[in-house]
């Protein structure tokens, strides 16, 4: 039988353990607490960056488009600009894709990858970033579902499914190929299924990632930036824009 003090020294032993017990669990929520506090925080100042970066790049178009106006107003073009045995008839080119609007269809999270990595990307081998690199750029699903297109730039399932048997049916061998109802001569596909395009007036890339297709097609009679530097859209610029997009898409699972 224990005596009164012994009971008492377990008491005593008890409640020091219970505290400690206690500490240890206030700790570890703390500790939990201030985690997530911290990925919130992260998160809302990420938010905030692309906010920032959406608004200089917002302000950076309407520069551009305005310098755009005055040149046209200014220069006053005409047909001229095109090859004398392909004289456009300003429907069937590509001005019927609008350059450089900011209007997007579809989800704005899908519009984002469109704004900052195809039309305006910053490429992590370069240290400049470009603007408006390209006249129409879409991210369509296999399904068919527009997922975000900057523009003008929308397909028919007819068009889709004519991308989709141009990568996967290596025998049905096509020439051409249509997006958007313009026709686009078929310059080759690599090995990793990319469609390379060209026209008289320009070009695309279309890239195939696990659940859509990417498209970006350039003018090469449009004048994009490059930190400040005119340049003139370009395949090359098309292709790393789209390649870049895809790859990071497969990454992410898309």
């Amino acid at each position: 039988m224990t005596s009164k003090k012994e009971q008492l020294e377990k008491i005593i032993n008890d409640k020091d353990e219970m505290i400690s017990q206690l500490k240890d669990d206030y700790i570890k929520e703390k500790d939990e607490y201030n985690s997530k506090y911290e990925d919130l925080r992260q998160k809302y100042n990420d938010l905030n960056d692309i906010m920032k970066m959406c608004e200089k790049r917002n302000s950076q178009n309407d520069d551009f488009l305005n310098q755009n106006k005055r040149n046209k107003e200014n220069k006053n073009k005409t047909n001229n600009d095109y090859p004398k045995n392909q004289i456009s008839d300003g429907t069937n080119d590509l001005k019927s894709i609008s350059p450089c609007k900011k209007e997007f269809k579809g989800s704005l999270f899908w519009g984002y990858y469109i704004e900052s990595d195809l039309l305006n990307p910053k490429f992590k081998d370069e240290e400049d970033s470009y603007l408006n690199i390209l006249c129409g750029a879409a991210i369509i699903g296999q399904n068919y579902a527009i997922w975000s297109s900057a523009d003008n730039l929308e397909l028919s399932k007819k068009e889709i499914n004519e991308i989709d048997s141009v990568i996967n049916d290596t025998s049905n061998i096509k020439n051409t190929i249509t997006i958007k109802g313009l026709t686009f001569t078929i310059e080759g596909i690599d090995k990793n299924k990319y469609i390379y395009l060209s026209r008289f007036d320009g070009g695309g890339t279309i890239g195939k990632t696990n659940q859509a297709y990417i498209i970006g097609i350039y003018n090469k009679n449009i004048i994009c930036k490059k930190e400040g530097e005119n340049i003139k859209q370009n395949q090359k610029l098309c292709n790393k824009a789209v390649k870049t997009l895809t790859e990071k898409f497969k990454g992410l699972g898309y």
